[in-house]
């Protein structure tokens, strides 16, 4: 009993500890307004590097009411390789089955759902949705606008 108190005390301390450099901004918008804006807060677009981090972002958008949301993610200038912004692959990955699909031929960003739970798809660019920027110089920012 002890140790399982003991990991729900270490992520309880993780999450409260990750939401400080989260920023949420539930006004809708399209991607690259998206990089804008984050990038106009001297913060990037959120961008998950493993599975402990997803599940802190999802948690972080699902107590916030966030349906979906955008991530630092596209393959816009090749079909197929997914990026960041600064063009770096993207390391780690968790599509939903059968994604990316690239549906329709026009779906190169990355967007992340509230249902299948933190599961990941490609969507078109100019879809309309939440936006989650991270601070990853370490500096505290407000959580929401």
């Amino acid at each position: 009993m002890l140790h399982f108190f003991q990991l729900f005390l270490v992520g309880l301390i993780f999450q409260l500890t990750q939401a400080q450099y989260y920023h949420l901004n539930k006004n809708k918008m399209n991607y690259n307004d998206a990089v804008k804006y984050c990038n106009s807060k001297e913060i990037r677009l959120v961008k998950i590097t493993d599975s402990q981090t997803n599940a802190a972002v999802f948690e972080l958008a699902s107590k916030n009411g966030m349906g979906t949301y955008w991530m630092n993610g596209n393959d816009i200038a090749i079909e197929g390789t997914w990026v960041d912004t600064e063009n770096k692959p993207l390391v780690y990955k968790n599509w939903y089955k059968g994604e990316p699909n690239n549906w329709g031929g026009d779906q190169n960003c990355l967007v992340a759902a509230y249902h299948p739970n933190d599961m990941w798809f490609d969507i078109g660019c100019d879809t309309l949705n939440s936006v989650i920027c991270y601070n990853a110089n370490g500096k505290k920012i407000s959580c929401k606008d």
